[in-house]
């Protein structure tokens, strides 16, 4: 009897502790100034505005839509509590925005979060000395700082980078040494096709031992694990090494190698979908996922994924919303519950599935997709497309887009393809996550010349990083790795200009038009 009161007394003061958090919880989101600066994402590369916004980069949250992740939330104890505030201004007056009620809301992981600073270590190039810098980061991973890799650049400068295996390349073929047959089969593929270009900049020269390459590459098959490659005698911390498309080493997730527990150290890689906190800018050569759609020979006859002709939906997007942990997955369930709030001209489509599987807070049954307009129809018929992230910052979506003809809309956190040498400011249009629930005013209020003239880009920089619109997975990978070297070969060729003060020359550039096979 003793025992059954004191059960209860306990089970009504929880009650009563969990009314008191979540009355606490409600009066800190509405009656606390809440510094709206402080949540607009910090980007560590220098991608230049792709185009002025209504909003701009540094947002304005006086007008427009905007919606806020309330990270303080206490929402583990409701599952159906809504983390994000999502409102309206116009005129100095601000309304809270009415969400569909399709899927139900989902925490997303903060530990070491996006406004974390996390440390890096960065060297002097000819001493090595280390001085430790801040930086910001996005998803939480901060495996690639604890590792105390030194901050390597497109400077190509030690320790990262020894030149001088590389003098004298000024005029003649850039040395590399291919571990692995599978590897090496893939260059001279690509080899033979840049030479039959004629452009005597872009010639590469296979060398038999490690010692005498300028640039060592690792593909697929190179090394059985990464134990393997770091056990190499030639790796010396990843000096003077390329590692193309690491999934085969590090995994298939989308920021892999770098949330791994492998230290890769001073390799330059050619990860998947990573974000703009992680990449090396000018040292690291992102890819994107490729495109599973492949278009109808319709589509191909026609050329209609090409076509600048005005297309029936201004914007769409169709996309699975799991309830993970990751940052991307909130951005899929902003546009599935707010876009709808004025398509009156049915101008805007989304359809999402709702699913849900481990770190299910909220689970429902999943919610099946309508499919109202099917997908190739859809991604025909699309002037923008939402382009948002999964596991990672990027998805199998952008490169599908790009290959239907429609412009991907991608958020601030994105690196494209190849970048920087890959200029894609005429492409690409991109948000921060606080306007993801605003773009469809954000492409409406864009001009019909700069939505044709951007149409153009795009399937222009599709041709470049992808090769034709019906080339195969494995025609897409050769067209990476062919991209990849000639940038390599830019890069080398412009630090040794640099180092040996060759000023009377213009450095090389990247030519969309001469550097495709």
């Amino acid at each position: 009897m003793i025992e059954l009161r004191v059960n209860s007394r306990c089970r009504l003061r929880l009650i009563f502790l969990c009314i008191a958090i979540v009355i606490l919880d409600q009066l800190l989101r509405h009656h606390v100034d809440i510094d709206l600066r402080a949540y607009h994402q910090t980007t560590t590369t220098r991608l230049r505005p792709i185009l002025e916004l209504p909003y701009g980069e540094q947002e304005d949250l006086s007008k427009g839509r905007s919606c806020i992740y309330n990270s303080t939330s206490v929402g583990w104890l409701l599952p159906r509590y809504n983390p994000w505030t999502c409102q309206e201004c116009k005129a100095g007056v601000c309304q809270p925005l009415k969400r569909r009620g399709r899927c139900t809301p989902f925490r997303r992981k903060e530990v070491d979060g996006a406004r974390t600073p996390r440390v890096h270590t960065e060297w002097n190039p000819f001493t090595t000395q280390k001085s430790h810098t801040l930086t910001m980061h996005h998803d939480g991973h901060s495996e690639y700082a604890r590792k105390n890799a030194p901050h390597c650049s497109g400077t190509l400068s030690l320790p990262c980078f020894n030149l001088t295996r590389c003098l004298p390349q000024d005029g003649q073929p850039i040395k590399i040494f291919p571990y692995g047959k599978t590897i090496e089969a893939l260059l001279t593929t690509v080899m033979d096709k840049l030479q039959q270009t004629g452009n005597k900049e872009m010639m590469f020269e296979k060398v038999d031992s490690e010692e005498e390459a300028c640039l060592l590459i690792v593909g697929d098959g190179s090394f059985e694990s990464p134990s393997a490659l770091t056990a190499n005698s030639h790796w010396n911390g990843g000096q003077n090494h390329y590692i193309f498309e690491s999934s085969h080493l590090f995994g298939s997730h989308g920021d892999r190698p770098f949330n791994t527990n492998v230290n890769f150290g001073m390799a330059a890689v050619s990860p998947f979908c990573v974000d703009d906190a992680y990449v090396r800018e000018g040292y690291d050569t992102p890819l994107p996922l490729w495109p599973k759609w492949k278009p109808p020979p319709t589509a191909l006859n026609n050329n209609n994924s090409s076509s600048n002709e005005k297309r029936r939906l201004l914007l769409s997007f169709k996309g699975n919303i799991m309830n993970w942990e990751q940052r991307s997955w909130q951005h899929r369930w902003i546009a599935s519950e707010y876009w709808n709030l004025d398509n009156e001209n049915d101008e805007i489509y989304v359809d999402t599935k709702c699913s849900g599987r481990y770190h299910d807070f909220a689970s429902d049954t999943t919610i099946p997709y309508t499919e109202l307009i099917p997908y190739t129809e859809l991604l025909l018929n699309s002037t923008f497309m939402f382009c948002p992230g999964g596991g990672g910052v990027g998805s199998f979506r952008f490169a599908e887009a790009l290959r239907a003809g429609a412009i991907p809309v991608v958020t601030s956190d994105f690196v494209p393809p190849f970048h920087p040498e890959i200029d894609w400011n005429d492409c690409l249009i991109r948000v921060s996550e606080t306007r993801v629930v605003d773009i469809p005013n954000i492409v409406r209020n864009i001009k019909s010349g700069i939505i044709r003239r951007r149409q153009k880009q795009c399937a222009k920089l599709y041709r470049t990083v992808f090769g034709a619109l019906d080339s195969s997975k494995d025609d897409i990978f050769l067209n990476f790795l062919s991209v990849a070297l000639q940038i390599w070969s830019i890069r080398i060729k412009n630090a040794l200009r640099k180092q040996l003060d060759i000023s009377e020359k213009v450095l090389y550039s990247w030519n969309e038009s001469d550097h495709y096979l």
